[in-house]
């Protein structure tokens, strides 16, 4: 999903907890590469904030329908497994929740904006540093 290039190291080493401490944030982040997701989930958490990791749509659409706690953000890759996209499910979230709650569509693809417009949503490009995934949160949470 994300290249951080060693971003993710530099961003353990500069930021404390004390200076993260302000941040706050519920994440809801769906990655199928469970290498990408594990070190990005781990840099969110680094940043203060609270994430939900799942590998899958149906996954992420099981735990709302099981009542997860509510989500401040969905972060996405654009590519899901089974031809699923990041597009196709911020949908099916959003009408799960019946809230076009923000979301962050991650992909490395050219986008059509017509094909993407929707309230709520950003997209971000690959490859993308940590301070700048962070920066986008931060702006769609505030």
């Amino acid at each position: 999903m994300v290249a951080l290039a060693n971003s993710h190291e530099q961003a353990f080493d500069r930021f404390t907890e004390e200076e993260n401490s302000a941040l706050d944030g519920s994440l809801l982040l769906v990655e199928d590469n469970r290498a990408v997701l594990r070190s990005l989930t781990r840099l969110l958490e680094i940043y203060g904030y609270n994430v939900t990791a799942v590998t899958s749509g149906p996954e992420a659409l099981a735990m709302i329908r099981d009542g997860a706690d509510p989500f401040d953000l969905i972060i996405t890759d654009y590519r899901l497994p089974k031809g699923e996209t990041g597009i196709d499910l911020i949908k099916r979230v959003r009408q799960a929740l019946e809230v076009d709650m923000p979301a962050l569509l991650i992909t490395g693809e050219v986008l059509h904006a017509q094909a993407v417009k929707s309230p709520g949503l950003r997209i971000l490009q690959k490859p993308v540093t940590a301070e700048i995934l962070n920066k986008y949160i931060q702006e769609m949470l505030a």
